[in-house]
C-alpha cells in the first residue's frame, strides 16, 4: 500500500476509503464499492436503502486486512 494509515486508536487496523482503494488497485471507485459491499468486515454506515424520494446514502470504510484478502484471492495462480 503507498500510504501508511495511522490509526487513531492504538492496536486498531488501518481503514481505507473507497477512494484510496480504487487508486491502489487502479480501478473506478464504483468499481470498489460494487467488489467490497458484500465482503464480510467491510464497515457500511449509513442507510443502503432510500426512503421516499431522497437518495440513499451508504459509507464505506475497508480494513486493510480485507483488502489483502482481496488480492490474494484474485491473484495469478491464486489457490494453486
Amino acid at each position: 500500500m503507498p500510504v501508511e494509515a495511522v490509526s487513531p486508536i492504538a492496536g486498531m487496523e488501518p481503514i481505507y476509503t473507497p477512494q484510496e482503494v480504487a487508486a491502489w488497485l487502479k480501478v473506478d471507485e464504483s468499481t470498489v464499492r460494487r467488489l467490497f459491499i458484500d465482503r464480510p468486515d467491510v464497515l457500511k454506515l449509513g442507510r443502503a436503502v432510500a426512503r421516499g424520494k431522497r437518495r440513499s446514502y451508504l459509507t464505506l470504510r475497508i480494513p486493510l486486512s480485507v483488502v489483502e484478502r482481496f488480492i490474494r484471492e484474485h491473484s495469478k495462480g491464486a489457490g494453486r
